[in-house]
């Protein structure tokens, strides 16, 4: 998509329906278990309301945060999460190390001397500060081109 058009969208892409069941499908909890779910670039939360509603399913007491820049966005977020803030991802206080599914699906864009994908995921997984628990599962929904601009970050932070 070209620049302009991807400014006209303020950098919105959400997940396909399609591509949230398939992962979706592919999260297992136990029942009862406390699930932390959260997405820091939550759009109007349909796909994170998608995971919530696939780990309720299997009986999990799921608590979901969403934070969206966008104040429209944001409102309609509200009626599908559990706690939505309208702010930037950098101005939010979220308590490390306290979700157990991070769903990150940045803006696809350059980020001062790094992607955005890049700086998203350096900030968000930190070993010190970042949000995801030990052994906590990442979804990070970016285009095959940029992977490797977030490789090395990936294969020294997460296995599986």
């Amino acid at each position: 998509m070209a620049r302009i058009a991807s400014d006209s969208k303020a950098g919105f892409y959400p997940t396909p329906p399609s591509q949230v069941e398939l992962v979706a499908r592919r999260l297992r909890v136990e029942p009862g278990a406390r699930v932390n779910i959260f997405d820091p670039c939550a759009g109007a939360g349909d796909a994170l309301h998608g995971f919530s509603q696939a780990l309720a399913g299997q009986g999990a007491a799921v608590s979901s945060y969403a934070i969206e820049l966008e104040k429209e966005r944001a409102e309609a977020c509200k009626s599908k999460i559990d706690h939505v803030l309208q702010s930037p991802y950098e101005d939010t206080r979220v308590t490390p190390h306290s979700m157990s599914f991070l769903w990150l699906n940045p803006p696809y864009s350059e980020h001062g001397h790094e992607r955005a994908e890049t700086t998203f995921l350096r900030d968000l997984t930190d070993p010190t500060s970042g949000k995801l628990q030990p052994g906590g599962i990442l979804g990070f929904c970016i285009p095959q081109k940029v992977l490797r601009d977030t490789a090395m970050l990936l294969a020294l932070r997460f296995e599986d």
